[in-house]
């Protein structure tokens, strides 16, 4: 799948281009039929540029005819009805174009990736039917007003749906393991009740932490800062993700993981595996009927014809070579 952003240039009259993406197919995209392969790309395409894009009048040009008539159909199938309700939050307008003048966006998805190994490709992600996508949008300009490079507020939504804002900073400062490791970094000396094996594993997770205007962070070097998130929080931010209707859905293991790398903490795989196999909802969903049943026993008898059993069978026929039944 690949896709462009190109802006009309009216004085030379011609398309200028912003922006490329491409992606490979996964195992499983590959025996999509075509259309939800091409509305696959759009949304793909869209997800991209949505900072360049969003809350702006724009023209998508694809050369499968039958994506042009698909936002005007009352009832479409299962599987495309969600990417369609996403379209609706862009004021867009799909054009067809002849094949051979979409021949920017047919390279862009015929690229060999020579690097990608079949095992590998087997390994790759399918695209979401749902994303999430932070939006910050200034409205007025306010003049003198400092902003800090990291953020000291965290939002997490609740069972109910509603946000809460937390202060990352205060969680941190009364958490014993965060607190213990934001003095290492502040002192350079070691906690006095670890042991010199521990000590091995406290220096290691410290070397890849920092602190922002108070806050402890995660920073790897081939990573964005993600907030070091406190034992009080893991919880409900596992919720948030995976239980909560909005923002989680009980989606796989995977994808869960996916959404809860936005911050961190030590054992976060460990800690995901075991609530996600304890979630009754996923239980119920994956395995309706229980593999052990309890053993069949016999009543217990008090008197004798207590109780009477009667089967009923038939018709039968007399013999083979007659019709009559009895």
């Amino acid at each position: 799948q690949g896709g462009a952003l190109m802006q009309w240039d009216e004085e030379k009259k011609v398309y200028s281009v912003i922006c490329y993406c491409s992606r490979t197919l996964s195992s499983s995209e590959r025996n999509w039929p075509p259309v939800q392969v091409e509305l696959g790309a759009i949304i793909y395409a869209l997800r991209q540029f949505k900072p360049f894009i969003f809350m702006s009048s724009i023209e998508l040009h694809t050369d499968h005819k039958p994506l042009a008539f698909l936002l005007k159909k009352a009832e479409t199938h299962q599987n495309l009805a969600r990417w369609l309700v996403e379209l609706q939050n862009y004021n867009i307008k799909i054009v067809h174009i002849a094949g051979k003048q979409n021949s920017l966006a047919d390279a862009l998805s015929r690229i060999p990736h020579e690097d990608l190994s079949p095992e590998e490709i087997e390994k790759l992600e399918e695209l979401e039917d749902i994303a999430e996508f932070p939006v910050c949008l200034a409205i007025n300009k306010k003049p003198f007003v400092v902003h800090e490079k990291f953020g000291l507020t965290m939002s997490i939504r609740s069972m109910e749906g509603n946000i809460h804002q937390i202060d990352i900073r205060k969680e941190q400062s009364e958490d014993p393991e965060a607190s213990t490791l934001i003095d290492f970094l502040k002192s350079g000396n070691f906690p006095e009740d670890i042991s010199d094996e521990e000590k091995n594993s406290f220096s290691r997770l410290a070397k890849d932490l920092c602190l922002e205007s108070g806050v402890l962070y995660f920073h790897h070097k081939h990573s964005k800062p993600r907030i070091y998130v406190p034992v009080s929080l893991r919880a409900m931010i596992f919720d948030s993700f995976h239980t909560t209707k909005l923002g989680g859905g009980h989606m796989d293991f995977n994808k869960t993981l996916k959404k809860c790398l936005k911050y961190f903490w030590p054992r976060m795989h460990a800690d995901i595996v075991m609530w996600h196999k304890q979630c009754i909802t996923c239980q119920l969903r994956h395995s309706p009927n229980p593999p052990y049943r309890a053993e069949m026993c016999t009543p217990p008898i008090n008197t004798l014809f207590a109780k009477v059993g009667l089967d009923l069978a038939g018709p039968f026929l007399k013999h083979r070579m007659e019709t009559s039944t009895f």
